[in-house]
């Protein structure tokens, strides 16, 4: 095992610690899911735990790394390192750093029980505001660093830890900092006065001594560029992408749980309306004076049965026929295929039947019936005359 960086010097290996969490992340193994079966204390975590730097190219293929000793500060000096190199660790410090998740629940929660978007025991509240405002961005398009910084109150999030960095470091920092805030404008101006940005300016520079005054505008730009690099800190430390990545997940699980639920309880409650509804319409039909009032005439017969037209009762076979024929698994409007008689299908007829090409129209069923519409008028002329004789003489 190589040696660490103390004894290389303070940072040899010119890396931050934001660096060596996101190298220590790559190393977390996945579930099914993409989610981590665990995660880096970031605290726990220092640029004393590299024990080399090496690039893709020699962690790939071996023999591009020349063979030698342990690195030296003086052969660590003289490297060149790229922005895409790999970082090799210590284990001992990732095996302490370690914090395992349980996915028990059907979602990653913390040892103490609390989901992994909670804020994290060593995650400071500065961050964990910036943290829950972009959460907030997700639901509203992409989330975005860069957009997140341009918030002022975020800016205060992060110019208030830096102050409290500088004032630790030199007290005396501290009023020069709060001189690179711009003052606020009055909201009521005069017409007459300069534009809003260069009465900021104007005011900014006679605050500031003449050798670093500043225009507004590269002020805010490198006030952004700040802020945008202390979020992505943030990001890495406190495993931000990971931790929205559960949360979405759970979002999407939970929504689709609650919109299940809702669309059982909807269907519950259609069936018991339609049930109540279908009783009282059977009781209208029988004349049942007690389910349903005034289904009666002043005579005694059902009002369903005695002001029936002979169309009505026409189409009202016809909607019994197709009901029974759907009832007993059969085409509605046609007439029995092979397979529902008993014979064997032929190929033509498979095809014929998923296409739905073996479908015949709904003239088929007079065909069927073997009846004219004279007749058809007669028969259902003479039915419900017998229903009115069997309805008076029940009375």
């Amino acid at each position: 095992m190589g040696v660490g960086s103390e004894e290389l010097g303070a940072n040899p290996f010119q890396v931050t610690r934001a660096y060596v969490c996101r190298e220590a992340s790559r190393l977390v193994p996945t579930n099914t899911r993409g989610l981590p079966e665990g995660f880096y204390r970031s605290d726990l975590l220092s640029v004393a735990c590299v024990l080399d730097r090496r690039s893709a190219d020699e962690i790939i293929n071996p023999t591009a790394r020349k063979s030698g000793p342990a690195p030296t500060a003086e052969s660590v000096a003289g490297r060149v390192f790229h922005q895409d190199d790999i970082l090799i660790l210590d284990e001992r410090v990732l095996k302490g750093a370690y914090v395992p998740l349980s996915y028990d629940e059907g979602y990653p929660t913390l040892p103490d029980g609390r989901p992994f978007w909670s804020q994290l025991d060593f995650e400071p509240p500065e961050s964990y505001a910036a943290f829950r405002a972009y959460l907030d961005q997700g639901t509203k398009g992409h989330r975005e660093l860069f957009r997140l910084a341009d918030r002022k109150d975020i800016q205060m999030l992060v110019q208030g830890v830096k102050m409290q960095d500088a004032a630790l470091l030199d007290p005396s920092l501290v009023p020069k900092l709060h001189l690179l805030e711009a003052p606020e404008v009055p909201t009521t101006r005069d017409p007459l006065d300069p534009p809003e940005e260069e009465l900021q300016t104007v005011q900014v520079e006679r605050m500031l001594p003449g050798d670093v005054s500043l225009s507004l505008s590269d002020a805010k730009g490198k006030k952004l560029q700040a802020v945008t690099a202390e979020l992505r800190e943030w990001f890495l430390m406190y495993h931000w992408g990971l931790r929205a990545q559960a949360h979405d997940l759970f979002f999407l699980q939970s929504t689709q749980s609650r919109r299940q639920r809702l669309g059982l309880a909807l269907d519950d409650n259609t069936y018991v309306k339609s049930t109540t509804l279908m009783k009282k319409l059977m009781g209208y039909m029988d004349g049942d004076d007690i389910m349903v009032p005034g289904s009666k005439n002043d005579d005694g017969i059902a009002r369903f049965w005695a002001e029936m037209t002979p169309k009505t009762a026409i189409d009202m076979m016809e909607k019994l026929q197709r009901m029974q024929r759907v009832a007993l698994g059969l085409p509605a409007a046609s007439p029995a295929l092979p397979s529902d008689q008993g014979l064997p299908l032929t190929e033509q007829q498979r095809l014929e039947q998923k296409s739905g090409r073996g479908a015949l129209p709904a003239e088929a069923d007079d065909e069927e019936t073997g009846m004219s519409d004279d007749e058809r008028m007669k028969r259902i002329a003479a039915l419900v005359a017998a229903a009115r004789s069997r309805k008076s003489a029940a009375s």
